[in-house]
């Protein structure tokens, strides 16, 4: 269906990943899901910070997401850090 979509002139989806920290299940996790994207056409981004960040930077890059008109959905890898809010960022 995105081929199909390409062919009518409309954009591919597209499709963010956020991963914050080290832990090896969400890094595998979040590695398919933009491997799946770049297979089927979907545009991707991929956000890979240290567990060192701040739920401000965290909540203000899912802002910059959500406004962007190319990006249409944001998958946020948990667990997050203890020191970022789960709830926070997921309503975000």
């Amino acid at each position: 269906r995105i081929a199909e979509r390409s062919a009518r002139g409309l954009r591919p989806p597209g499709f963010s990943v956020i991963l914050v920290g080290e832990d090896p299940a969400s890094r595998i996790y979040g590695h398919m899901r933009i491997t799946e994207c770049a297979e089927t056409g979907i545009v991707s981004r991929d956000y890979d910070l240290p567990a060192s960040t701040s739920e401000a930077t965290i909540l203000a890059l899912i802002d910059e997401l959500n406004a962007d008109p190319v990006i249409d959905g944001i998958l946020v890898q948990l667990p997050l850090p203890e020191h970022i809010s789960e709830t926070a960022v997921i309503e975000r």
